[in-house]
């Protein structure tokens, strides 16, 4: 991770916000599982020969271990998700530069309002 930051540094952007969302995942695997289930018929209607039993057990396989080794305390597997900002748009003072246009400082501030709102945010 710190070999990635370093990297977004000297491409110009600095980073806002990193935030692990591998417990999240695992959920998100969970419902793709659940989905797969349930058109699980459909999926097959379409190529019966491509779509067979073994299509069916190696993704429902493939897609509840994933949501598992998202799940595990062990930790090992992660999903990071890095919010940047191109670095000469915040000012030393925390606000946003001037020379932005009005589209871009208006998605900016709009982003932020946005996370400070999300559960466990408080900045």
């Amino acid at each position: 991770m710190s070999d990635v930051i370093v990297e977004m540094g000297r491409c110009g952007l600095e980073v806002v916000d990193i935030e692990n969302l591998r417990r999240h995942y695992a959920l998100t695997r969970d419902a793709w599982a659940e989905r797969f289930e349930e058109e699980w018929k459909m999926i097959h209607a379409l190529d019966p020969q491509r779509f067979d039993e073994r299509f069916y057990r190696v993704w429902r396989t493939y897609l509840l271990g994933c949501a598992e080794m998202f799940r595990s305390s062990a930790g090992y597997t992660h999903l990071f998700q890095i919010a940047s900002i191109i670095a000469r748009l915040a000012s030393e003072d925390g606000g946003m530069k001037t020379d932005l246009d009005e589209r871009s400082a208006h998605w900016f501030l709009h982003s932020t309002r946005i996370m400070s709102r999300l559960p466990g945010n408080s900045s």
